[in-house]
């Protein structure tokens, strides 16, 4: 079964950026980190938005696997275990966008600067361990 977090309104201003990371750092679903979040949807409501205005989400190849116990730094995406050359795409925060991603070590991301405020609705959608399989 699934639940879902209340959605989070954000406005960001100029320059304004977020280092890589997951949004859920944890291994195989356990651990002291995890936060059950399992997929991140991401809306873009930023009108006459053009790639030029920067602001993308960069995502990265997968950290780690899912039953990989190594350093910490790696199940979180984090910029100690970026290897060079890793990105794989980036999504540019156009209007009207809608973004999907597992918020595991799947999908470690970061958000590039913007040359304008950039507006985006974030909802998590998270795993629940409820017996009704």
């Amino acid at each position: 079964a699934m639940s879902r977090m209340r959605p989070m309104a954000s406005r960001y201003g100029v320059g304004a950026a977020f280092a890589r990371h997951t949004d859920n750092h944890c291994s195989n679903g356990h651990g002291p980190h995890c936060n059950g979040r399992w997929l991140t949807a991401v809306y873009y409501a930023n009108d006459s938005w053009s790639e030029a205005d920067g602001g993308c989400l960069r995502l990265f190849r997968p950290q780690g696997d899912e039953g990989d116990e190594g350093d910490e730094d790696e199940q979180a995406g984090g910029a100690a275990a970026a290897a060079a050359g890793d990105a794989l795409l980036d999504v540019a925060p156009l209007g009207d966008r809608l973004l999907l991603f597992f918020s595991d070590f799947r999908s470690p991301h970061e958000v590039l600067p913007a040359a304008k405020p950039r507006y985006a609705t974030t909802m998590w959608y998270m795993e629940r361990d409820d017996g009704d399989d």
